[in-house]
């Protein structure tokens, strides 16, 4: 989708928003970041592939023109922009190397870190790059295998993926499933990408039968959704450790189908990984998903049953 591109890039300084906003609605549909680093060009990631950006607008794998290059100060003032200039108001996300923008659009951060005496990262300051995730929050999920996995759902699923495999807006087309076959759902949105919502409520409103816990620590949203929504499904981005597995067990026990998704991008790196084997050991889940990758994101590659993985 083109304008969600377009919007990413609306509070970006006009030096940079103006070539980007050439790009064609075509190409800019199919990027899924924008790379910003200090003293070097900026490039596009389309399909997996990085692509530099010109001078005069557009792009190229190969460019014979000049591309655009952003010095640090013009990187500060990227970074200042997207912050809408209070970086206080970001402080907590930002220390954890993100934060989104509006529109559900994530914002990786890399600068210098300031630790406490315990070495825990308080504050990321002077920054050096910035990634900019472009979120895609109204795409549809094609594939045919996936309603009829959400008819199971109550027994549990992993929707495992690299990076930028598409596994966000997978698990949006699940709640988009769920609510359509008439059940109730909940959805733990700890980095406010899956339905932003902003200050004149959502950017597209989430489909009716699903609640939304946006900014909530994941282990957090989850027990608070078990205590107060009585969900018949618990749906989550991004699960991993200890605690996010002790809520999951506290949703089992309730009898709630929990619908996650983790970092893996086969069934040899779900085994290896000891979040995710803390997380199956929680019994939680009947099946995992794995989906192709980054350059088909969204699609599923297989589908396997837990009880097959070891």
């Amino acid at each position: 989708m083109a304008k969600a591109f377009y919007e990413a890039i609306q509070l970006l300084p006009d030096y940079l928003r103006r070539p980007l906003r050439q790009i064609s609605p075509e190409t800019a549909s199919r990027v899924t970041e924008i790379r910003l680093r200090s003293g070097r060009p900026v490039s596009l990631t389309v399909r997996g592939e990085n692509h530099l950006v010109l001078c005069s607008g557009g792009m190229a794998k190969q460019p014979s023109a000049p591309v655009l290059v952003l010095d640090h100060g013009q990187l500060a003032e990227c970074f200042l922009s997207l912050c809408r200039h209070s970086v206080h108001s970001y402080e907590r996300e930002i220390a954890q190397g993100f934060f989104t923008i509006s529109g559900g659009h994530r914002v990786g951060v890399c600068g210098t870190a300031v630790t406490d005496d315990g070495g825990r990262i308080l504050q990321i300051k002077q920054p050096t790059s910035l990634c900019i995730r472009v979120a895609r929050v109204g795409a549809d999920v094609g594939d045919p295998r996936l309603e009829e996995l959400m008819r199971h759902a109550a027994d549990g699923l992993l929707i495992a993926g690299a990076p930028g495999s598409g596994k966000t807006t997978i698990l949006r087309g699940c709640s988009r499933i769920l609510s359509k076959q008439g059940r109730r759902v909940a959805v733990v949105d700890e980095r406010r990408e899956l339905w932003p919502v902003g200050e004149n409520g959502f950017f597209e409103p989430p489909p009716q039968n699903c609640d939304l816990l946006s900014g909530y620590p994941k282990a957090q949203g989850i027990l608070q959704a078990l205590r107060s929504l009585s969900p018949q499904l618990l749906l989550c981005d991004e699960v991993g450790g200890a605690r996010d597995a002790q809520a999951i067990a506290a949703g089992v026990n309730a009898g709630v189908g929990m619908v996650v998704t983790v970092h893996a991008r086969d069934p040899s790196e779900l085994r290896r990984r000891p979040q995710t084997r803390i997380l199956l050991g929680t019994g939680a889940f009947a099946a995992a998903v794995f989906l192709c990758g980054a350059e088909c994101p969204g699609r599923i590659r297989e589908v396997v049953y837990v009880d097959r993985l070891f």
